[in-house]
């Protein structure tokens, strides 16, 4: 989840969001823009389609483009129920409100997100693997050591 987020106010102007986010800058990036209020409270979302769509139209403002029911996520939610939630809306980020206080935001989380923790939890899969392999090796080979049946040679 990422907590440094650029977010925009209800009133100002789509193209002076779109101005706001130059090309190449890690506020382009964020794809996903959580519209709050003066208190911090979250009203919506403003996806980066609706910024390149209102950019042009000098009355338009965050407000009249932004979701404003959008589908959330908590942060003690399983990531499994959150990625199924982004695969069935076809979204790509969901914004992470506290459960206790659904207007506060905590975050954003991304797919990008979602395939780090995967990665993650794949390579301590295989980490237990591994030990699992050489433990199995390490007893076989004191297995090597005892005498055969017929007690001439060892094993």
């Amino acid at each position: 989840m990422d907590t440094d987020l650029y977010t925009f106010d209800p009133e100002r102007p789509l193209a002076e969001a779109y101005d706001a986010l130059p090309e190449g800058s890690a506020a382009r990036r964020q794809r996903l823009y959580p519209v709050i209020d003066a208190t911090s409270g979250l009203l919506g979302v403003l996806p980066w389609s609706a910024v390149l769509a209102g950019k042009d139209q000098p009355n338009l403002r965050v407000r009249d483009a932004m979701i404003t029911s959008p589908s959330v996520a908590r942060p003690d939610e399983v990531l499994r129920n959150v990625a199924d939630r982004m695969a069935a809306l076809g979204f790509g980020a969901l914004p992470v409100v506290d459960p206790s206080r659904p207007q506060r935001l905590e975050g954003l989380v991304t797919q990008f997100d979602l395939l780090q923790a995967r990665q993650k939890l794949l390579e301590e899969e295989r980490h237990a693997e591994r030990i699992l392999t050489l433990r199995k090796v390490t007893a076989s080979k004191s297995d090597e050591t005892e005498e055969s049946p017929d007690g001439l040679a060892p094993r």
